[in-house]
């Protein structure tokens, strides 16, 4: 639920890690500042019995795992079916945090040039083309304000005929929010904890106000610090999920599964497990893979049933 990030002649050490069910006594004249992953936010705890529950809300059906079968516990994403892949995907949910992000869709193989038209209301802001899937957002237009929802369409051409279109919407949150959210982000950057806890603590709130793409890009750095970290793989590849790309998370699961199995951590294992039977559920999207007939060698290890390359 929450994380210590500064105490005021409190017993608690810095750095602990607070449960929703956790209850604590605080001494006259005391105080505590924890990070509720929750609302990622600060809160300070007076003196008295406190109930972490009754500061940091319930469980978020956000940090619950976002599934087919379960499609109502799934953060703000851009496609809830993910039996469907989103045709614009970067930002990878429809809530961003800054005004000024980065598009990339899927591709078309009959298409050789793109459109992306950024509306508000039935007012059209801007509009670009585009060679490739990707466009940065453009430099001399005004960038995404907060409490607006945007509307975004992606349009495929061949010549001078269009092939497809696509809407999808985006929202900014507001400046309030992201100050709260990021001096919660602050506090726990400078915690003498690893520097992974304190990625997927700032996952947990990124994840909580759908700032998908903000999670995703904090845990690819780190897991590039971090490359055999099964938690950072798994994490990841949850994150993949909920933004409706289960082809990207697939390998990340893969990792996370040899990599937890080589640990013996039975709960990363279990997890990475139910991410790949996810994905195996999905009709239309991928087939199951065939096992490979390989044998372990010195440089190419056979990992749960599959031949890798080398690191």
């Amino acid at each position: 639920m929450g994380r210590v990030v500064k105490i005021a002649n409190s017993q608690l050490p810095i750095g602990k890690v607070l449960c929703y069910q956790d209850k604590l006594r605080i001494p006259t004249n005391k105080q505590l500042k924890f990070v509720c992953f929750v609302s990622g936010q600060n809160l300070i705890l007076s003196a008295g019995s406190r109930r972490v529950a009754d500061y940091c809300g319930g469980v978020s059906y956000k940090f619950r795992r976002c599934t087919t079968q379960n499609p109502v516990h799934c953060p703000n994403i851009r496609n809830p079916n993910i039996s469907v892949r989103a045709t614009l995907f970067v930002p990878y949910s429809t809530t961003v945090m800054g005004g000024r992000p980065n598009f990339s869709w899927e591709s078309d193989p009959q298409a050789d040039q793109y459109s992306i038209e950024v509306f508000l209301g039935k007012i059209s802001l801007w509009k670009q083309t585009a060679s490739t899937n990707s466009l940065a957002y453009p430099e001399g237009v005004a960038p995404l304000q907060p409490s607006n929802a945007y509307l975004v369409t992606v349009t495929a051409y061949r010549g001078n005929a269009t092939i497809s279109s696509y809407n999808s919407v985006l929202n900014r949150i507001s400046d309030q929010k992201a100050g709260l959210m990021q001096a919660a982000i602050g506090d726990i950057d400078a915690l003498p904890i690893p520097e992974t806890e304190k990625t997927l603590d700032k996952d947990r709130i990124y994840v909580s106000q759908g700032l998908v793409s903000e999670s995703i890009g904090i845990l690819k750095s780190q897991l590039e610090q971090d490359k055999l970290n099964p938690t950072l793989h798994r994490v990841l590849g949850d994150r993949f999920m909920n933004a409706g790309l289960p082809k990207e998370a697939q390998p990340l699961f893969q990792e996370a599964e040899f990599l937890a199995s080589k640990e013996q951590d039975m709960f990363e294992l279990a997890k990475a497990k139910a991410g790949l039977a996810e994905i195996a559920a999905i009709p239309g999207i991928l087939s199951k893979p065939a096992m490979p007939n390989c044998q372990s060698t010195e440089t190419t290890p056979k990992r749960m049933g599959a031949c890798f390359p080398p690191r």
